[in-house]
Order: C-alpha cells, then sequence, then structure tokens
C-alpha cells in the first residue's frame, strides 16, 4: 500500500524480494557468527579460556562488530538501538 492507494506486484516481484531479504538476513547472520567469534578464542598471550572478565583488547574488538550491523541496519532503513552509532 502506498499513499497513492494499493499497487499491483507481480509473484515473481515479490518472490525476488523475498529472497533479497532472506539473503540479506543470512549474510547478518553469518557476520555475527564470525566476528563473535572471538569470544572463545584466546586473542592476547596473557588470557585464560573462559575468563569471567574480558581483557580491554577482546572489549574493544566485541565493541568493533557492533559498527557494521548498526551502519548496515541504518543503510537499509531500520532504527538501531540507542548509542548505536559508532563514529561522526
Amino acid at each position: 500500500m502506498t499513499p497513492a492507494g494499493l499497487q499491483y506486484v507481480s509473484l515473481a516481484d515479490l518472490y525476488a524480494a523475498w529472497l533479497r531479504l532472506l539473503y540479506a538476513v543470512v549474510e547478518m547472520e553469518n557476520a555475527l557468527l564470525n566476528d563473535y567469534s572471538i569470544r572463545a578464542e584466546q586473542v592476547t598471550y596473557d588470557e585464560r579460556p573462559g575468563a569471567t572478565h574480558p581483557s580491554l583488547y577482546r572489549a574493544q574488538l566485541l565493541l568493533q562488530n557492533t559498527c557494521p550491523l548498526s551502519a548496515r541496519l541504518r543503510v537499509q532503513g531500520h532504527r538501531s538501538g540507542p548509542g548505536a552509532s559508532c563514529g561522526p
């Protein structure tokens, strides 16, 4: 529905839009899984596996991983949460 009223959409166009959305969701999910896999790995020589507090370097890496997702959601027109901006 548009401000001008109902709009005709062919089934092929609807299917193509659905596929693009699905591919975007799977791409973001895979990127997040890849980015957050750092949580289970040792990133500095003095870290202990399973430590309760992450090192400052690990915390910085995890915070940097949220920036690309926030930017992508803003580009696609979604609203991101408060404090999700990653730069000027």
